[in-house]
Formats: C-alpha cells, structure tokens, sequence
C-alpha cells in the first residue's frame, strides 16, 4: 500500500511524496541524511521544496486539492457507547458476570495538568470516569497540581487524589497512588473485583538531570488479577521538537527500569509472570514479563513539521499525512524498544499545545507545533481489545487535552478461581500510596 506523506527533514522538505511505508527503512534519521523518496504529483497537488530556515521559505502550500479531505471520525465515548453497557448493580452480580463472561473493562486516562486547577469532579465524571462502566480505571498526570518545580518542595497530589476519588465514586478502591515529583499514577479497582487483586507493587523512574531527579520519568503499577499480570505505566518525557532520541531513551529506560523493579521485588514466582530468563537479563522486555501492559503519558513526541505548514495540513484535514509524520508512529514500527506495544488509531486532533481555556493551537512567540503528545500504548494480543481511544476538546483548563482509551480484557474463567474452586482472596493487597521527588 503507498501512502501519502510529507517528508520534513531538518534541510529539505518535500510536500506530495508517495512512498513505500513497509519498504522505508527511515523517513528521517537524527542528522537528516537518509530518505528514500519516490516522488509524483498527486493530484493537483505539487511536490514542492522549502529550506529548513522558515525564513526562506520561498512559497507557501497556497495550491488547493481538488479532493476535499475529511477528518476520520476518533473512537470516541459517543461513537463507541454501545459497546460499554453500565455494570450490573449489585457486587455478585459484577463478580458472576466476570466468572461468566471473562470480560474485564478497563479505562485509562492520560492528562497534563500544566499545573492547573482542574475541572470540577462532575466535569471529570462527564467527559472522563463515567461511573459504574468499568472495573479497572488507572488515571495518569502529567504535571499535577504544582508546577515542576514547585513539585521538589510540595510533590504531594492530595487535593487531585480527593477529587479524582470523588469522581470515581464510592464503588471503587484506590489499590494504588504513587507520585514522582510532578507526575502521578493512581490506580481503582471496583470493589467487586478487589478480592482478586494481590500482588500489588509500584516503581518509580527518574530520567531527569543525571537520570536522577524526577522532573521526567515513568511510575509503574502492577498487581495479579486473579492468574494474570497486569501493568500499568505512566511516563513525562523529554520534551522539544528534536529530542526523539531521548524521548526513545527514557521510554526503553522506564520499560526496563519498570519490569525489573517488578522482577527483583517478587519473593517468589507468581502464577502469570515468568521470570526465569528474564531474570537473566540486564534488559527486561516489559511486554515479556506481563500479561497485560498500558503504558500512556505525556510521551511529548512531535510531528515533523513547520508551524506553517502543520497549520496548513490540519486546515485541510489532511490527517494521513499529519499521521505519517507523527514521531512515535514511526519508532514504533521500526524501533526494538516499542516490541510487543500497539496503539489505537489517533484520528482525535493534535493535543497540544492550546492557548488557555481555547481551541487555538499555541500563539506565543515559541509557536509550538500542534503535535500528539498524549498517547496511551498497550501490549497487543489476542486477549485485549481496544474499544475507545480519543481525547476531550471540551477540558480547556490545560494547553494539552487529556486523552482517553477504554479495553475489554478477556480472562479466562480460570484465572479468577482457586484450584478448590473458590474465588481467590484478597491476598497482599494493601493499597500503595507513595511519593517520590530524587532516586
């Protein structure tokens, strides 16, 4: 399949392109010299080369396609509602639905406060924790409450962790809350389902100043869930248009840092992990060592791209292109470090960065370039099914929208009964809550 894309790197760039996706080995390497590029006019639409100094930029992208593109729709709440019915009313009746069906729902949040008040908690509830719909919510922040740097001296999310669990409601648990200066990660449970979360551990990863401090890094959760392994990651990475290669770094880093904080603390081998090879190992694969993995965040890859001419392709919905161009698209076909990860399509718009309380993409001198920033990853497999996956224009309160996804995880019926055929306790499962600012 050829697909359209615009090929930007940081000495040429040529609009109109057409080429061999699964054939490339890179569209772009880190200086910029390597592109393998078939190019033909489409259309009424021209290939046209601009130099890198946007100042000599000779001609605009002033032709117009004959083809008028649409956006694609986002697997959003109100496109997908069907297929997240509300849980059934009663604690039994959750628990024989799951013994049942083997269904387990899953939501996972990923939002960049930029330090501000958030929404309030029936704004929350509206547009992100719709009540009674799921049995396991994780909830990532970027940037929470104070500033990065207020976050050394005052790293506690108390007021956030308050008005989460308010919007969350009563019928949930908190099996586990941990914070890495500016970041956070926390973790419900409905109380149907508690009983069979044992196993409960969570790591933090710094990647800030000498990999040390934690104005960037990742904050890992993992628990059993009956037989099977779940992990949950969130992540800030570097950030800066060209920073590709370090954002890669940090995210092998947490990945590995994660799996083996996870692998060493166990005192024994748990039903659904195993460890024997990895163990082995100086690098732990993460998708290896769990049954499920969600790794989501402000993960701050970019699109290729001037401002003008981004501005241009998101006027003319020119989506495909936009996606082609998108960073962590990429990497993830070609970069080892992203094995064993998918993600659902991001047919939602660019989430950042916005001017305040609007839908106006960054107007300050920086002029940053409206990228997807916000991303939730999971490990792919015949068990787990992606049914949303969007973002929520109507949050305004931040320059990045906050970012959402929804699975139906497949356990078999197995996984949640003992061998004598009873439900497995609540063993080991007291909730975690821990903060972190330095290694």
């Amino acid at each position: 399949k050829s697909d359209l894309c615009l090929i930007i790197l940081p000495g040429i760039m040529v609009v109109g392109a057409r080429i061999q996706c699964t054939n490339v080995p890179a569209l772009f390497d880190e200086t910029g010299n390597e592109c393998d590029v078939a190019s033909n006019n489409i259309g009424n639409y021209e290939k046209k080369t601009y130099k890198s100094d946007n100042s000599d930029v000779t001609q605009g992208i002033e032709n117009r396609l004959d083809h008028v593109f649409v956006w694609p729709h986002s697997l959003s709440d109100e496109s997908t509602g069907n297929q997240v019915r509300d849980l059934p009313k009663t604690s039994n009746e959750i628990s024989a639905d799951i013994r049942r069906e083997g269904n387990v729902l899953i939501r996972v949040i990923t939002w960049n406060h930029q330090a501000k008040d958030p929404p309030s908690s029936d704004d929350l509830i509206k547009w992100l924790v719709p009540r009674n719909k799921y049995h396991i919510i994780a909830f990532g922040s970027q940037e929470c409450e104070n500033s990065i740097a207020k976050s050394i001296i005052v790293p506690t999310k108390e007021r956030w962790e308050a008005m989460l669990n308010l919007a969350v409601g009563p019928d949930y648990d908190i099996v586990c809350s941990h914070s890495l200066q500016a970041s956070h990660n926390m973790v419900f449970v409905h109380k149907a389902i508690v009983h069979l979360i044992s196993n409960i551990k969570s790591a933090a990863i710094p990647t800030g100043f000498g990999d040390l401090l934690g104005n960037k890094g990742g904050i890992g959760v993992s628990f059993l869930l009956g037989k099977k392994s779940f992990c949950f990651i969130n992540a800030h990475l570097a950030a800066h248009q060209y920073a590709i290669e370090r954002r890669t770094y940090e995210f092998q880093r947490i990945s590995s840092g994660v799996a083996e904080s996870f692998i060493r603390k166990k005192e024994n081998n748990s039903p659904g992990i195993d460890s024997s090879e990895s163990t082995s190992n100086s690098t732990f694969c993460l998708a290896n060592e769990f049954d499920f993995v969600f790794w989501y965040g402000d993960l701050n890859f970019r699109v290729n791209g001037t401002r003008e001419v981004v501005d241009g392709l998101l006027a003319q919905n020119m989506h495909e292109v936009l996606v082609n161009n998108d960073q962590l698209t990429f990497l993830m076909k070609f970069n080892s470090c992203f094995r064993g990860l998918a993600e659902g399509p991001i047919n939602f718009r660019p989430t950042y960065k916005f001017d305040y309380e609007s839908d106006i993409y960054d107007t300050s001198k920086k002029k940053r370039i409206p990228s997807w920033t916000d991303r939730i990853l999971f490990k792919n497999g015949e068990l787990v099914d992606l049914i949303t996956y969007s973002s929520r224009d109507e949050i305004r309160t931040s320059d990045h929208r906050p970012v959402y996804a929804s699975f139906r995880v497949k356990l078999p019926s197995a996984c949640c009964i003992s061998q004598n055929g009873t439900v497995q306790p609540f063993l080991n499962a007291k909730p975690i809550s821990q903060i972190c600012s330095i290694s």
